[in-house]
């Protein structure tokens, strides 16, 4: 038989009969944590108003990872819906933190005016600050960025290959000599701090394999 994670007080806590376990999405791990407690309470709320009934119903809304996770905490670990929450929000507020960097890396725009070089500084001034930001992330944040014209019509036109241009782009459009960085060399930077691998860039900008199509 399974152990479960719950205290001698909370395994002695018995389920209503008929309790009517909440009808929505399963947690997976991915997606954000507090928004998924406040579903929870929600449904839960209609059949309970007992805490600790929702800690022990609280698996029951887990799947994959998530589910993986939970089964693997200390037995006798959680002694209240309150200890459940916190260790939850604890392992997977990550997201919430990776959502809020993304959004803030999708906001940065090229002012009137602004030279290329300028607007490629303040970005990977940014992309550095970042802990984590996807490649696909990543170029999306500065093609999108980019004012309307002659540099975001050449990497518009290489778009679709989703190889190299943005590395081969900003080199042929940006002209002064002290900018050494292209966007690729960042990343590849930024994996080389967090100690992720390099696969796949040999210099030029790729995108990883689950966003390349290959």
């Amino acid at each position: 038989m399974t152990k479960m994670p719950f205290s001698n007080r909370l395994d002695n806590i018995a389920l209503p009969a008929g309790l009517k376990l909440p009808q929505f999405n399963l947690f997976d791990g991915n997606g954000d944590p507090l928004k998924h407690l406040k579903g929870f309470i929600a449904h839960m709320t209609i059949t309970s108003n007992n805490p600790d009934v929702y800690a022990k119903a609280f698996p029951n809304n887990l799947t994959g990872k998530a589910l993986d996770w939970y089964m693997k905490l200390p037995l006798k670990s959680l002694d209240s819906y309150e200890e459940t929450a916190d260790t939850f929000v604890s392992k997977f507020g990550t997201a919430i933190q990776s959502i809020q960097d993304e959004r803030i890396l999708m906001d940065i725009r090229q002012n009137i005016n602004e030279p290329l070089s300028s607007y490629y500084k303040r970005y990977s001034d940014l992309l550095l600050s970042i802990p984590a930001v996807n490649d696909k992330v990543a170029y999306m944040a500065f093609f999108n960025g980019l004012a309307y014209g002659k540099h975001k019509k050449a990497l518009l036109v290489k778009m679709p290959l989703l190889k190299d241009a943005l590395t081969k782009e900003v080199e042929q459009h940006i002209e002064l000599k002290d900018l050494r960085k292209s966007l690729a060399e960042v990343l590849i930077s930024k994996r080389r701090y967090s100690g992720k691998t390099e696969q796949g860039c040999h210099g030029s900008f790729q995108f990883g394999r689950e966003y390349s199509g290959t």
